[in-house]
């Protein structure tokens, strides 16, 4: 299996269409077992897909992407993580660790699309029947990470765990920690969505997501998502 990712001096280059350099993850076991940078050569938007394609590469982790580039990444089998920004490195482990944020309706800057973003939500849900491994890279760009995906793995009470994604709805401060709220309800409005809040934490470009244990911790951080909410529509 190999990964490309949009290279730039260590980060991921934010123009799928105009990045000059590629870095190829060679991947065995769920492990990097090798990696090059290769120079694009001013393929564009169109080409890069091909030259992706030669290269035998399964998945693309980048920044900005138009749709035309989209299309051409899916004609060749290729799947795309968009919207991602920072460490290329740590955006891979990440992916292998089934923990990267990204954006599905990412897009280019100088691509006019309307999207618009709902916040709200049902705070009730912190009484959980399952454990949730919740570890997930940062990935994005803005602080709320708003509408980027995650992938959990939920563990039921036989020890059994199935992988789930999540929509995040926002990252935010409660008292003197941050914390997150994610719906598994990808497509819903936000006010028929079921809300999921933990406590997020970040140490050394690598962010964390954990239960919040204690009921007054929660009721803390429900009350901030809920101000968060009043001040971001």
């Amino acid at each position: 299996m190999k990964i490309a990712v949009t290279y730039d001096n260590g980060q991921i280059f934010q123009h799928f269409g105009h990045t000059e350099y590629m870095k190829i993850y060679e991947i065995k076991d769920n492990e990097v077992i090798g990696s090059e940078v290769l120079s694009t050569n001013g393929s564009g938007h169109g080409a890069l897909a091909g030259f992706l394609k030669a290269q035998g590469v399964d998945v693309l982790i980048c920044g900005g992407i138009g749709g035309g580039a989209q299309m051409a990444l899916a004609d060749a089998d290729i799947k795309l993580y968009g919207g991602c920004s920072g460490d290329a490195d740590t955006a891979v482990k990440n992916y292998l660790n089934k923990t990267l944020m990204y954006n599905p309706n990412v897009k280019c800057d100088h691509h006019d699309h309307d999207h618009e973003h709902g916040h709200d939500c049902h705070c009730g849900d912190h009484d959980h029947d399952h454990d949730h491994e919740c570890r997930h890279g940062d990935c994005g760009g803005a602080d709320d990470h708003r509408d980027q995906m995650i992938t959990l793995t939920i563990i039921d009470d036989n020890g059994n765990s199935q992988d789930e994604e999540f929509r995040v709805i926002a990252v935010y401060p409660a008292g003197a920690n941050r914390y997150i709220a994610l719906t598994p309800d990808l497509d819903a409005p936000e006010f028929d969505a079921n809300i999921f809040l933990f406590k997020y934490l970040e140490e050394n470009g690598q962010a964390t997501v954990e239960e919040i244990v204690e009921d007054e911790e929660f009721a803390m951080a429900a009350d901030a998502f809920q101000n968060w909410q009043l001040t971001h529509h």
